[in-house]
């Protein structure tokens, strides 16, 4: 099955090449001056908004409101800009001629449909196994729920995160970006730039207290998104936790992989849903010790150990390989047929 593909020049790089990874970067900066101009006002909305239901009805009544009353001014911030992303991949779709299904990668039929739910076993088993590995290893315990409509609604709401996180990451990250990097670069260049980009995005490590808004921050102000904006991007080339960062790298490089050796999205989208679903889970139904030593098994968020690192770069090996002893050549200047 053919993979990401694009017409290339007399010197096997695309000639659109330029153009569309330029507009990949006006829309990631438009977004962020976007959401920082927005996410303001709305901050101030929605706590207006909680305050007026409980001065109507007590405490109580705060609900909805209150709910998102408690979220960081970051978190608003990156889901407005999410908002705006998806708001404007049309725009960049049309603009780089990803304009149907199967340009974006949405093919394949009950063959792929039945890759994806494969790859969706695989990546719940990867979370498993470090999951029972806390467990066995004393650094976590198991909290289970209390009734079974408890569990049934903490399985719902996991496979509804599931679905959407995989499948707007990858339309965005492996539908756009990296098929745009891959028109422009050999699969030896195209995948590292487009995990990196999935890596830096997905990696924004700032103290909750230098936020503002936040506990010991300034108040929120016209110019707070701004802030924000600036922090998330600097946090990048400030953090010394690289130990993350490689394991976020290595697990867009495998998902770019999956996309080459497939030729679908279904592909990664299974995967990804598989580690979103069990992830989900886990931070439901296992609670971490705090005080434990998570250097081997990974902490909370199951990417920071030595054991998710190991099998990410195994299962990056193992995908090479396969790349090696199949039709697919990766390096070559067209794209690797699976």
């Amino acid at each position: 099955m053919p993979g990401p593909h694009a017409p290339r020049s007399s010197s096997g790089r695309s000639p659109s090449r330029a153009r569309g990874l330029w507009l990949v970067l006006v829309l990631y900066l438009g977004t962020l001056v976007a959401a920082a101009l927005v996410t303001p006002p709305v901050y101030w909305w929605i706590h207006g908004w909680a305050a007026g239901e409980v001065a109507a009805g007590g405490a109580e009544a705060g609900g909805l409101a209150a709910y998102l009353a408690e979220k960081g001014l970051p978190r608003y911030f990156d889901r407005i800009r999410w908002l705006l992303v998806l708001a404007g991949l049309p725009w960049l779709c049309r603009a780089t001629g990803l304009t149907s299904r199967a340009a974006l990668g949405l093919t394949g039929g009950r063959p792929a449909l039945r890759l994806a739910a494969g790859w969706l076993a695989a990546g719940v088993a990867m979370v498993a196994g470090i999951a029972g590995g806390q467990l066995a290893g004393g650094t976590a315990e198991l909290q289970p729920a209390d009734t079974a409509p408890d569990l049934l609604s903490a399985l719902a709401a996991a496979a509804l995160a599931a679905l959407l996180v995989a499948v707007l990451e990858e339309l965005v990250f492996r539908g756009v970006i990296f098929q745009l990097a891959h028109r422009a670069l050999p699969a030896w260049g195209s995948v590292p730039v487009a995990a990196g980009i999935f890596a830096v995005l997905h990696f924004q490590k700032v103290p909750s207290d230098a936020w503002p808004g936040g506990a010991g921050g300034e108040p929120v102000t016209w110019t707070s998104g701004f802030t924000v904006a600036w922090r998330s991007v600097a946090a990048m080339a400030t953090t010394t936790d690289l130990h993350v960062l490689a394991a976020l790298f290595l697990a867009g490089s495998v998902l770019c992989l999956l996309y080459l050796r497939h030729g679908t999205l279904l592909a990664p989208i299974g995967l990804h849903a598989g580690w979103v679903l069990a992830a989900q889970l886990h931070r439901r139904f296992v609670a971490v010790d705090p005080a434990a030593d998570t250097a081997f098994w990974g902490g909370k968020n199951l990417i920071d150990g030595a054991l998710p690192l190991g099998l990410l770069a195994l299962l990056l090996a193992g995908m090479l390989l396969a790349f090696r002893y199949s039709a697919a050549r990766i390096g070559g200047t067209g794209a690797p047929e699976g």
